[in-house]
């Protein structure tokens, strides 16, 4: 069986980093990652600060158990992200970096992905 898996605010807690980051450069941005921004919002955030996001996520708490088993039991894991290189070249390669450093074995890996569902199918 194989198991199409996200990344952010699914196996990292995305949504703390973006706020941890948004603190630590006192960024008057009074919006949750994810909330519905303006385009200027977007750009501004993903073009200054997009990769520290990212890269900084912490592991959510159970993940690593839960890929350990899930790969124990011999299911193929693939991520499936919308995470690209639109905003810096090196985030697909940093991104299996971060995870192979924290020990998470992932067979396949799908960046870009919009439209995650469609390809989970």
């Amino acid at each position: 069986m194989i198991i199409g898996i996200d990344i952010d605010d699914t196996l990292v807690n995305t949504s703390q980093s973006f706020d941890n980051v948004i603190k630590k450069y006192n960024v008057n941005f009074n919006k949750k990652f994810k909330d519905d921004w303006t385009k200027e919002e977007f750009e501004f955030i993903f073009n200054n600060y997009l990769k520290e996001i990212l890269l900084s996520a912490k592991l959510n708490e159970g993940a690593k158990e839960v890929i350990d088993y899930l790969n124990n039991k011999n299911y193929k894991l693939i991520v499936i992200t919308a995470r690209s290189n639109r905003y810096d070249d090196s985030i697909p390669e940093e991104t299996i970096k971060q995870l192979k450093n924290e020990n998470i074995n992932i067979a396949e890996f799908y960046f870009g992905e919009e439209e995650k569902s469609t390809l989970a199918k």
